[in-house]
């Protein structure tokens, strides 16, 4: 995201109008649906910079204890004091952390750490009843459905078949980020079937293959060069290769932890792989920029909301942006070409 709010300071106009499809999947899908959000006067309800500090604001409320454990988050099941003036909801927190690992119970968020209540908050607040199919730009984010087993894409317009067409954004929302052992899944009935529906990460973490297929066909339809930007949100540092006992030592919670984080991390290395011999061409210009980096000395856990590693994941984008400034350059000046 910080690399989209100095492509907006660059080019003076915020992310919706700068873009003709913006494809995301978990929390990249919360962030394409929050700037392609309609507000007043046909403007974006959310611009990047907003955006940049959602979950600086928010982390604690959709990840309650999130970060290091500690006896507060093991009793209370978070760090922030207001929320222990409702001892309803801290103990109810707490015994939810505590029993998920052994199958929480179904009337509430079942196996999951988190309930799901302080997310959905937060897409209230941002992106609201807002359809879909209002989106300012197109746009699509990815989920999968565990009821059928396959991959189920939110859309803004009617592609590709099949697509969810005419969702509030925050059930997309809500459906992209559902992430195994975090939050509950979301049920939304499509058509004649109930789906069940989880972190489009666990089919496509990097969605850049299916924004170059469609970006391919919308670039043909108007006559000009794609070009595709691809943002990542941090991998983890380079670790020695585990070994077979290790990996069968580890439990089953682990084991799920494990092959989630591998379905995640295989799909977007497969696409950094692909996406560079389609696109960027001998004697040609570069179509296609990629950007990522590695956490470094932040906290690779997905939950882990605590100010101090919210502080250094903020200073490691910024870093990034400095780094990259020169293909953060390249990228604004082919966007305002158009």
């Amino acid at each position: 995201m910080s690399v989209l709010a100095a492509i907006e300071k660059r080019c003076q106009r915020p992310i919706a109008s700068l873009f003709d499809l913006i494809v995301g999947t978990s929390t990249g899908g919360i962030l394409a649906l929050g700037l392609t959000a309609p507000g007043q006067n046909a403007q974006p309800r959310n611009d990047a910079a907003s955006l940049l500090t959602l979950y600086g604001s928010h982390g604690d409320v959709i990840f309650p204890g999130g970060g290091s454990s500690t006896w507060k988050q093991r009793i209370f099941g978070t760090n922030d004091l207001r929320e222990w003036k409702r001892p309803d909801r801290v103990l109810n927190r707490g015994a939810q952390k505590a029993g998920a690992p052994f199958g929480g119970n179904p009337m509430y968020a079942g196996g999951a750490r988190y309930f799901g209540s302080g997310l959905e908050e937060t897409l209230d607040a941002q992106i609201g009843e807002t359809l879909i199919s209002s989106a300012l730009t197109r746009v699509l984010v990815t989920s999968y459905d565990m009821a059928y087993g396959e991959p189920v894409l939110f859309s803004s317009f009617n592609w590709p078949p099949g697509a969810v067409v005419g969702t509030p954004m925050r059930i997309a929302a809500r459906a992209t980020s559902a992430g195994p052992t975090f939050f509950e899944p979301v049920e939304l009935t499509v058509g004649d079937r109930r789906r069940v529906l989880v972190d489009g990460g666990v089919a496509a973490n990097d969605p850049s293959l299916i924004a170059h297929a469609l970006g391919g066909v919308l670039a043909t339809e108007a006559g000009k060069p794609l070009f595709l930007l691809s943002l990542g949100t941090g991998v983890r540092n380079p670790a020695q290769p585990k070994t077979l006992s290790q990996v069968k030592a580890a439990n089953w919670l682990e084991q799920a932890r494990n092959v989630f984080e591998a379905a995640m991390s295989g799909s977007g290395e497969i696409a950094e792989f692909v996406l560079p011999t389609l696109m960027n061409l001998p004697d040609m210009p570069v179509r296609y920029i990629r950007l990522q980096t590695v956490v470094g000395q932040c906290s690779f856990a997905m939950d882990d909301s605590s100010p101090a590693n919210t502080q250094c994941l903020a200073a490691l984008a910024n870093q990034m942006v400095v780094q990259e400034s020169e293909k953060i350059e390249y990228a604004s000046a082919l966007i305002l070409q158009g």
